[in-house]
């Protein structure tokens, strides 16, 4: 019975260790690694500008980069939900980031009849997109949402033009 108690103890004590460590070490975080890859690879697309970080991130940086208390929260709801809600809510705030991933729609082509919509668009070319793509482990993926809803079910679809 002693050495259960103290197996659990020890336990207990190396998890409190390692929450210690993620919340003083951001580095720990699936979301904080990302991020910081993000923000080299958006240094290297920058090559040898004398930009700072700031200049080069912009709202993200005091939104995510410089703001503890929001980086946090954001990495909480990326290890118990993924990066992706993380991703969606810092584009809420920044706008020059939301506008960054968001396509150019060419055009939509709708027949009803046949039940079948084809959507063309354009990448951003702003390199945000782009920079988040170059990052192992992420998947980016484009959703069209239908309104009014359609009757059939959802089906997720490839690119042909995949560049992989």
């Amino acid at each position: 019975s002693l050495y259960i108690t103290c197996t659990i103890t020890i336990l207990y004590i190396l998890c409190n260790i390692y929450n210690l460590m993620w919340l003083t070490f951001p580095c720990f975080g699936k979301l904080s690694r990302l991020m910081s890859t993000y923000k080299a690879n958006m240094r290297d697309r920058a090559g040898d500008s004398m930009k700072t970080d700031k200049q080069l991130l912009g709202d993200l940086y005091d939104i995510y980069y410089n703001n503890r208390d929001l980086r946090l929260l954001l990495d909480l709801l990326a290890t118990s939900s993924g990066v992706a809600p993380a991703i969606a809510i810092m584009t809420l705030f920044d706008k020059d980031f939301r506008d960054a991933m968001k396509p150019k729609i060419k055009y939509v082509v709708v027949s009803r009849d046949l039940g079948i919509a084809e959507v063309q668009f354009q990448e951003p070319k702003t390199g945000v997109r782009s920079a988040l793509g170059d990052i192992s482990g992420v998947h980016l993926m484009y959703v069209a949402e239908i309104v009014p809803p359609a009757k059939s079910a959802v089906k997720s679809l490839s690119s042909k033009y995949d560049t992989r």
